[in-house]
């Protein structure tokens, strides 16, 4: 089992209701995996130098401050785990770099084993080809939760496609089934959802709140709507935006259904007015 990482938290940084265009009151939330959309998500990584199959897609459930019952897609959202990156392993830039690719491809080989293995004993036709499954590697620095230490170390943050193969990337990690080594998994037991309301303060039946949004067309046209309710809005009609959202300091892509028009001029990207998570987590 792994062990749970406390991440040290930046203050909240709260986007104010005058500030926030579109909010969205988090009742459920869900996710799907998806092809990616060119312009909305992530469709190249850079780091394995391939074009990209299938992203997590968060949906949220709720209404808007108005009372308008919305869906919300949310895009470029990844799940994660971290290990630790051991004083004996490369320290040069270069050589760290190319560490991180061979563990990358030692990981996607060990979960596509797993699959073999998997498929044979459910006697389940196993997936065509090579499914990928590490989206990318990166070297953040924190401080063990448990136990006295005197400052800070490496850790490798590996980011996932798909939120279900976490748990199972740590335990072949733990069990030493990649590259021949034994990794310590942190973080890996956080749900994917779970993960991303901690790292955006979010909370069931709090707002998310939106400062920029790009609308899907067709826009709704606030005048014609309005003529026809008279001014009170009415909710008698589903309409249909897309919201491109930035949460924190990543980019985010949100998709939204909901009833009645937001007043917005459908242009530019989303805002989530909530805290990020600090790059720097303290590990535990």
């Amino acid at each position: 089992m792994a062990d749970h990482a406390g991440p040290s938290q930046t203050g909240p940084s709260q986007t104010e209701p005058s500030q926030a265009l579109f909010c969205i009151r988090l009742v459920s939330i869900d996710y799907y995996m998806a092809a990616p959309i060119p312009g909305v998500d992530v469709c190249f990584s850079h780091f394995e130098g391939t074009p990209i199959e299938r992203v997590p897609i968060v949906r949220i459930f709720g209404s808007t401050s108005g009372g308008q019952k919305a869906c919300l897609h949310l895009h470029k959202a990844f799940p994660y785990f971290y290990v630790p990156y051991h004083e004996d392993l490369p320290t040069s830039p270069k050589e760290a770099s190319a560490f991180m690719r061979k563990l990358s491809r030692g990981i996607d080989t060990a979960l596509q084993m797993s699959n073999l293995q998997t498929s044979t004993e459910t006697f389940k036709e196993p997936a065509p080809g090579r499914r990928q499954a590490v989206h990318t590697l990166q070297l953040v620095r924190g401080r063990h939760f448990y136990g006295y230490h005197a400052g800070e170390q490496l850790f490798i943050k590996i980011v996932m496609y798909k939120p279900t193969d976490v748990s199972r990337a740590a335990m072949l990690l733990q069990a030493g089934a990649v590259m021949g080594r034994k990794f310590q998994s942190f973080e890996s037991h956080i749900p994917f959802l779970l993960q991303l309301k901690i790292d955006f303060n979010l909370t069931g039946m709090g707002f998310i709140k939106l400062s920029k949004v790009l609308f899907r067309d067709p826009v709704p046209d606030l005048s014609e709507l309005f003529s026809q309710t008279g001014g009170g809005g009415s909710r008698s009609s589903q309409r249909h935006v897309s919201v491109g959202a930035q949460l924190g300091s990543g980019q985010r892509h949100v998709s939204v259904g909901y009833e009645e028009a937001a007043e917005a001029d459908g242009k530019g990207r989303a805002q989530l007015g909530s805290a990020n998570r600090s790059s720097q987590p303290s590990i535990g």
